[in-house]
């Protein structure tokens, strides 16, 4: 299992080696969007409340 902070960094690194993606943020959008250093194309990753996952016969649902 990964951490938090290597899954960012993972897709970091695929954002900044994509020939179309200028900026790379992890935060919060409204942070993204009130600083002036931004470049689009952007991706912006941001956490979301989560649910929980079950497995059931080999069927995965989601639950929010």
């Amino acid at each position: 299992m990964i951490t938090l902070n290597q899954a960012v960094q993972r897709i970091k690194e695929k954002a900044e080696s994509h020939g179309q993606i200028r900026t790379f943020f992890f935060g919060d959008v409204v942070d993204f969007l009130s600083g002036e250093n931004r470049e689009y194309p952007a991706m912006v990753c941001e956490i979301q409340q989560g649910g929980s996952i079950s497995k059931s016969t080999n069927k995965f649902y989601y639950q929010n």
